[in-house]
């Protein structure tokens, strides 16, 4: 569990107060490499810019994120190809493989 604000402390709500994340994640992730190894009371500014953006991305619903993403790719797939149409086609092809595995 990471708490994203501790205002509503005994009186959390899951997803917007609270990410349930893994052991993993919390350690390496939230305070390891987006903090840059430091805990919050070491850091000058809790929680910095790619921690607050780590925030803001768990608190959205994850059907949103996969439409983020997949334009993402989509947009990516356009962009590196000649043919925009085949590109951004391709994009979402990868995208759903990346989905499935």
């Amino acid at each position: 569990m990471h708490h994203l604000d501790y205002r509503n402390l005994g009186h959390e709500t899951y997803w917007w107060d609270v990410l349930v994340l893994s052991p993993a994640a919390h350690d390496w992730l939230i305070h390891g490499l987006l903090s840059g190894w430091k805990r919050p009371r070491q850091q000058k500014h809790y929680p910095n810019l790619p921690q607050r953006l780590a925030h803001n991305w768990g608190r959205l619903p994850c059907s949103l994120k996969m439409l983020l993403v997949a334009a993402i790719f989509v947009a990516l797939g356009a962009s590196l190809s000649s043919n925009h149409v085949f590109g951004g086609g391709l994009g979402a092809l990868i995208f759903i493989l990346v989905l499935w595995l």
